[in-house]
């Protein structure tokens, strides 16, 4: 084969003729596997692949050349027009590699991206479930003893929320639902007034203790609970310090499910922790490890408002100790003033409730 037949075959860009080897050099070459970018499932085809078989799906991108001296420019000549009788041929060609490149990129950043995510679970949950010692599992938070060290006494809670009663005057404004009802304090408050109550709570000692008690308690999930209601059949819904332990998604799921079982005029209320006193925030909030939420009074006022609510308030409750209040007596009016200004701030009322209307 002479020189000028040897230049005939033009390779794409990017592309380096082997050195032809014989089987025995081919057999002691080692075997190198094509480096990969991130970790797990990658790509599967690289860039410079495409880049090549686009040049020969392109003919027109090859430069043609011909070291025949006085035929040379005849045979470029007939190079070119070939080429140009393979466009169509070529167009078709290079459609299908763009249709490749999108399925390999479609793979990677979808199938192969999935693959990844399956990957670093099961080695997640594979670590999760190796054997350890009997004693290596986390024992979970006990709530109830927690709720008793700092939550207050049965009457201490009682006489707290005793003046939500004005909400209920009388048996005609039951039935009323306790979100979260713990111990069962204002069940047995609404009981005492005839008022048809019921309460649910995920702590099975709340719930042993309420239905010994003589109290309608469950053991059941709050949403749960409200959707078992018929629409408007209910003429109060209630949570007492439950709302700060939620998310957000699920407050929100909750009021409008609220909204849907209270009858028109129906009470809901909802009392939690009153962050913007900063000393209640410092002392109560951070205190238990199980809240979820700081949530503002305005903020909660302005979410009930939105998911339909009408005649939406504020009402404070829990004065914070006046020994631990600034002291004002005795001093010039300004200062005082000042001073009271202070104790708004940092030393407001530990409780709030949101009561609105269905």
């Amino acid at each position: 084969m002479g020189e000028e037949e040897k230049t005939i075959g033009v390779l794409p860009p990017g592309v380096q003729r082997e050195t032809p080897r014989s089987p025995e050099e081919a057999a002691e070459m080692p075997h190198t596997p094509q480096a990969s970018a991130g970790s797990g499932f990658t790509r599967i085809i690289r860039a410079e692949t495409f880049d090549g078989l686009r040049a020969y799906a392109d003919p027109a991108r090859a430069k043609i050349s011909s070291h025949r001296g006085l035929v040379g420019p005849l045979i470029v000549a007939a190079k070119r027009l070939i080429a140009r009788l393979l466009s169509p041929v070529a167009a078709f060609h290079r459609a299908s590699l763009e249709a490749l490149e999108q399925i390999e990129n479609a793979l990677r950043g979808d199938v192969l991206g999935r693959l990844d995510g399956y990957e670093r679970r099961l080695m997640a949950l594979e670590k999760a479930v190796q054997p350890g010692t009997p004693g290596d599992a986390p024992k979970p938070f006990d709530y109830p003893a927690f709720e008793e060290a700092f939550r207050g006494s049965r009457e201490e809670v009682l006489a707290n929320q005793e003046h939500y009663l004005e909400y209920f005057p009388d048996a005609s404004c039951g039935p009323v639902l306790d979100l979260g009802c713990g111990r069962g304090e204002f069940l047995s408050l609404l009981a005492a007034r005839g008022i048809e109550a019921c309460g649910v709570d995920l702590e099975k000692r709340f719930v042993e203790a309420g239905r010994a008690a003589g109290l309608d308690v469950r053991q059941e999930d709050a949403a749960l609970a409200l959707q078992r209601w018929d629409d408007q059949s209910l003429g109060g819904v209630v949570a007492f310090q439950v709302f700060e332990h939620l998310t957000l998604e699920t407050i929100t799921r909750i009021l409008d499910l609220a909204r849907r079982k209270l009858r028109p005029g129906g009470v809901l209320i909802l009392e939690t922790v009153n962050v913007a006193s900063l000393i209640t925030h410092a002392r109560a909030f951070t205190l238990d490890p199980t809240h979820e939420l700081a949530l503002h009074p305005f903020a909660l006022r302005l979410l009930v408002e939105g998911r339909g609510f009408q005649q939406v308030e504020i009402v404070y409750s829990g004065d914070v100790e006046e020994d631990v209040r600034l002291d004002t007596s005795g001093l010039e009016p300004q200062l005082a003033e000042n001073l009271e200004r202070l104790n708004r701030v940092v030393f407001g009322p530990q409780d709030y409730a949101i009561v609105a209307r269905a």
